[in-house]
């Protein structure tokens, strides 16, 4: 089995190694139009969006494309958030498709709720980079309840016209199974290329430093957040007859 460096270099020899091989890139939204030997690019972004946007834009650097599923329901980023938004934009920005990473584990265990809130989602999603969402891939579908949504997207990674045309294969963790994108590209198989950018851009050697040093710069951020938030409200206190004259001239204006 031939093991590319969880890094972004070994990424990048992945694609590297395709694109010599004679393979197109491609993302999920032209993946079935593309001729073969063809490899779809897929980001399942579980945890990290920092780590989805120095992926992005190794990716974009090599003139190509992916699709990057976000969650709309993350214990880890907030897409609504101004930094999140920004950052989806981001990637959207360097000629990616932003697709809708969904966790039914949080939806409701009816078919006509299960389909509202699934709508809800992309709808809300297309709202941040201003396009219609199209690509939607399940999050852990061998751990989490399993609805029938291919009807509400054009594109459901799971699907059976993929899996007739591509060989799936994820990096999983860091742990491969049978196979990794390389042996497929020498065997010349079209290939569904799952990976997550926290195993490939994260900091450390292995799963349980990458994520130890991720959380550690969320909680950082958090830090830095936290003094800003505390030095904002200082300056509110100290200013209030300020703000709340401005905020009864805003008022005013508001009921005329």
């Amino acid at each position: 089995m031939s093991k590319p460096s969880f890094s972004i270099s070994g990424y990048c020899s992945i694609i590297e190694t395709s694109l010599a091989a004679g393979y197109r890139v491609t993302p999920f939204s032209s993946a079935l139009s593309t001729p073969e030997p063809a490899i779809i690019l897929r980001h399942d972004i579980d945890l990290s969006l920092p780590c989805a946007i120095e992926v992005a834009r190794a990716e974009a650097e090599m003139g190509v494309s992916a699709t990057y599923f976000i969650m709309m329901s993350s214990d880890y980023y907030n897409p609504f958030s101004a930094i999140g938004r920004h950052q989806v934009q981001q990637i959207a920005a360097l000629g990616h498709e932003i697709g809708l990473h969904w966790d039914s584990s949080n939806y409701p265990e009816s078919d006509d709720a299960v389909h509202r809130q699934f709508r809800n989602e992309l709808a809300h999603l297309g709202d941040i980079v201003g396009e219609e969402i199209v690509s939607a891939s399940q999050h852990i579908p061998t751990d989490t309840p399993l609805f029938d949504v291919e009807s509400l997207v054009e594109n459901e990674a799971y699907s059976q016209k993929f899996r007739n045309r591509f060989t799936y294969v994820s990096d999983s963790s860091m742990q491969w199974r049978e196979t990794t994108p390389l042996d497929l590209i020498k065997l010349g198989k079209s290939i569904h290329f799952l990976s997550h950018p926290i195993w490939w851009a994260g900091d450390g050697d292995d799963q349980a430093e990458k994520l130890r040093r991720m959380f550690i710069a969320r909680c950082d951020e958090m830090e830095t957040t936290l003094t800003e938030f505390t030095e904002y409200l200082y300056d509110v206190l100290s200013k209030r007859d300020q703000f709340d004259a401005n905020f009864i001239k805003k008022k005013g204006k508001m009921n005329k």
